[in-house]
């Protein structure tokens, strides 16, 4: 099937499912964005990478790096949420490449991840662009999602003032999504 991955997650076709529980499932629009954006056009997500999903609500992105081969650590602070997630990663068979852990950042010790994913409000994704910053390695991309587009110069200002390369941001309706590297 030619499919991209995230539509086959999110859309049920051969041997991908959700948990009849995903409630925060997303919307269509929201993965397009991912499918056309981060797995489709740029493969930013690749066998053996290690990957932080922060504020992994239903799991999709984790099950998605999952899938093309990457070690993820998938972190929220709804203990609900996490309990979704957990059921959608063993419907897809992903459990043993992802683990899941409740709370914020801060619980996140290690460091040196190929990629992180983060679908979060602005006003909590711009204090933590530092710490996000210290657990990427050196060429890594930080890919931000959740973000209306009234809030783009924000966004814009504080990756830049936290020495990031310069960001890639594309639009999707309402929403924008970021990547940005940290330099090498």
């Amino acid at each position: 099937n030619s499919r991209p991955l995230v539509h086959a997650i999110l859309y049920g076709l051969p041997g991908t499912k959700k948990s009849t529980a995903a409630a925060s499932w997303p919307t269509p629009g929201y993965v397009d964005f991912w499918d056309g954006y981060v797995w489709k056009d740029e493969p930013y997500v690749r066998t053996g990478d290690r990957v932080l999903d922060l504020g992994t609500g239903s799991a999709i992105l984790a099950i998605a790096a999952a899938k093309l081969g990457a070690r993820v650590l998938a972190v929220d602070i709804d203990p609900i949420a996490l309990d979704n997630a957990r059921e959608n990663l063993d419907f897809n068979g992903v459990s043993n490449r992802v683990e899941v852990r409740c709370g914020n950042l801060d619980l996140v010790e290690e460091s040196g991840f190929q990629v992180i994913v983060a679908n979060i409000q602005r006003d909590v994704l711009v204090p933590m662009l530092g710490a996000l910053r210290e657990r990427l390695r050196p060429g890594g991309r930080l890919i931000l999602s959740g973000i209306l587009g009234r809030e783009e110069a924000e966004i814009r200002a504080a990756v830049k003032l936290g020495l990031w390369g310069a960001p890639d941001i594309r639009s999707e309706g309402e929403w924008i999504g970021i990547v940005a590297a940290r330099p090498a």
